[in-house]
């Protein structure tokens, strides 16, 4: 709820609006007659149509109404070769065909200036330039870019996004694999992405000899087809593992941690009921706003396009 009222400063007249919904406090000098949100467009989080007004006692405004929905966050994570990827897509697909509005994205990377850097950062070439503080540094660049560009313009529409890794891989790969510190990766991923964090998280869970093997073959290329972070050793990777494995133990309201199957098929079936689960919990109050995220509107006899 939001309340205004027309308060004179010396010769000219200023607007004062407190909101108390837990919106923010805020007193402009423009003599509008009720509110940013009586404009054609929504403003301020409320709807034109959606608003009811009336006059209270000492010339009050009162106006009330919904505000904007926020969409949700969806991580996959889990060690390199446990096909997070792979079933992130199926995944997409099936919430589309749902009608659900849904924005695919993966970290390194995300967009044009991310998957330059990645290039780098992966880069075997570069092996012995980049230490684990650079490395880190440059996967926060990368986040913070991608959050402001991609991640956070797609939620405030109310739209899903599902990420092929965040920040639980910050945290496991240079925070335990490099041993740079959880606590401290913690930090800087707070401040790369401005307290943006996941609302679910798949964790895919694998012994990571299985995962680069499965690489290895996929490529068809031996060590040698390796990138820079893949080929950093097996004590490396299983110091990954364990920092995952200690996230999901820590976090297990958001992190479901799924032990990878040899049918992939299975390993899916699994992530389809936790998704499931979770938005059914979450459909009554997206992040505490709203109803829900956004769905397509689908018309009779009409075949919704698939959204590129």
């Amino acid at each position: 709820m939001i309340v205004s009222r027309r308060v004179r400063i010396g010769a000219s007249f200023a607007r004062e609006t407190l909101d108390i919904s837990n919106f923010s406090y805020c007193d402009g000098t423009e003599t509008i007659r009720y509110l940013a949100c009586r404009s054609s467009d929504t403003a301020g989080g409320w709807n034109k149509e959606e608003e009811t007004e009336r006059k209270g006692k000492n010339g009050l405004m009162v106006l009330r109404g919904k505000r904007k929905k926020k969409g949700l966050l969806i991580t996959f994570e889990g060690p390199d070769g446990s096909g997070k990827t792979t079933h992130a897509r199926r995944l997409v697909r099936k919430l589309r065909r749902q009608g659900w509005e849904v924005v695919l994205t993966r970290e390194p990377g995300g967009t044009p200036f991310g998957d330059r850097v990645r290039k780098i950062l992966l880069d075997r070439k570069f092996e012995e330039e980049i230490g684990a503080r650079t490395e880190l540094l440059l996967y926060e660049a990368i986040r913070a870019h991608h959050v402001k560009n991609v991640i956070a313009p797609a939620i405030a529409n109310g739209e899903i996004v599902v990420c092929d890794r965040f920040t639980d891989a910050s945290v496991a790969y240079q925070g335990w694999g490099r041993r740079l510190g959880e606590k401290e990766v913690k930090a800087i991923n707070a401040f790369a992405t401005g307290g943006i964090t996941p609302d679910l998280t798949i964790l895919l869970d694998l012994k990571p000899e299985v995962g680069l093997g499965v690489i290895e073959t996929r490529r068809n290329g031996g060590k040698d087809g390796l990138d820079r972070v893949e080929a950093a050793g097996i004590t490396f990777h299983r110091r990954v593992r364990r920092g995952y494995r200690s996230l999901a133990r820590k976090e297990r309201n958001r992190i479901v941690m799924i032990r990878r199957a040899e049918d992939p098929e299975e390993t899916f079936k699994k992530i389809e009921d936790a998704v499931e689960t979770f938005l059914k919990r979450k459909g009554a109050g997206v992040s505490g706003v709203g109803k829900e995220p956004r769905r397509r509107r689908r018309v009779a006899g009409m075949k919704m396009p698939r959204k590129r």
